[in-house]
């Protein structure tokens, strides 16, 4: 593990102090597009002055891994492929 000089630490600070106002924002952002939602009832369509609002139900299908490793076991394995990410995190 390596030191961080002063400039760094403060880069962290303010990463950190960024992150908390995007949080704040979002809880903020979600309270409002909660209101929205309740005020649209079941219409999926609504306009608000040059705005289109749209909440819909969407239908998708995914694949359930979990079960086709119960039933296929490691003849799914020729399937599976590996992927390789680097994580970043402050904490």
């Amino acid at each position: 593990m390596c030191a961080a000089n002063s400039n760094m630490v403060s880069k962290v600070s303010e990463l950190m102090e960024l992150r908390k106002m995007i949080e704040d924002l979002t809880a903020e952002a979600d309270l409002i597009a909660d209101e929205i939602k309740a005020y649209m009832g079941d219409e999926e369509t609504m306009t608000a002055g040059s705005y289109v609002v749209r909440y819909q139900n969407v239908v998708s299908q995914r694949c359930n891994t979990k079960e086709l490793k119960k039933l296929l076991g490691d003849a799914l394995d020729p399937f599976m492929t590996t992927v390789q990410s680097r994580r970043f995190s402050v904490k």
